[in-house]
């Protein structure tokens, strides 16, 4: 076989590995940057408060059959005046019942910036 034949036959092996491969990175890194922003960066490092639901609405994303739930809430961190905020959370369809208005429930406020609020459900 000439030389040229057994470099096709490799490249038509390793070229779909390669773009597989990276295609893969590329939306792997997507899903991460798109769950962060779902349950907020600073969720480690935000000060725990409590919240009250006021309302709730469905944003139409579902998360391995799991609804992405939007949030309005007051929160109440320690020490300051309670104010109103915006969340988003992926809620397991079998607790949907315990996140209805008028629930208090634990939070974490970002240190940078207050306005960002993430659910701390799984505390």
């Amino acid at each position: 076989m000439p030389a040229q034949f057994n470099t096709l036959i490799t490249l038509s092996f390793v070229l779909p590995l390669v773009v597989g491969i990276g295609i893969t990175v590329i939306v792997l890194v997507w899903v991460r940057k798109f769950m962060r922003t779902m349950t907020g960066a600073n969720l480690k490092d935000g000060t725990p408060a409590q919240a009250t639901i006021l309302r709730i609405w469905d944003t139409g994303t579902t998360i391995n059959d799991n609804p992405v739930v939007g949030f309005l809430l007051e929160v109440r961190p320690q020490n300051l005046p309670a104010y109103q905020a915006e969340s988003k959370s992926m809620i397991p369809r079998l607790s949907i019942s315990q996140f209805q208005p008028g629930a208090t429930i634990p939070v974490k406020i970002d240190p940078q910036n207050q306005t960002r609020v993430a659910l701390d459900i799984f505390a």
